[in-house]
């Protein structure tokens, strides 16, 4: 197959150090498989082995490549920070009676407290 190929890479000029292994038997096998569908125009396999070359494209590096990385999550109860979290404390005032709360939740006073009112 290889010969094959080199033979027809030969015709357009191009050097047998550019032939792709993997281009090679990529269009072998389109041929095989496609064997009863009518060839369309450029895609005999003549023209598929001509195209079976190494581009002159230069690969960049791949170091960057896992950029951005992940997001570590830090586990519950640590911070990433040392400092504490500022607590703020509320006079008794501020609220009034234990009943006056009852009444701004949506929810029913328990029992014990509402026979401590």
């Amino acid at each position: 197959m290889s010969l094959y190929a080199l033979v027809k890479i030969r015709c357009e000029g191009i050097s047998p150090r550019r032939l792709s292994c993997a281009k090679l038997l990529r269009a072998f096998r389109r041929v095989l498989r496609d064997y009863l569908h009518p060839v369309e125009r450029g895609q005999t396999l003549s023209d598929r082995l001509r195209r079976s070359v190494i581009d002159d494209y230069q690969r960049r590096n791949k170091t960057s490549r896992d950029y951005p990385r992940k997001k570590q999550e830090t586990p519950a109860g640590h911070h990433a920070s040392p400092t504490p979290p500022d607590c703020k404390f509320v006079s008794p005032s501020r609220f009034g009676p234990p009943h006056e709360l009852w009444l701004t939740r949506s929810m029913p006073p328990a029992p014990i407290l509402s026979r401590i009112v």
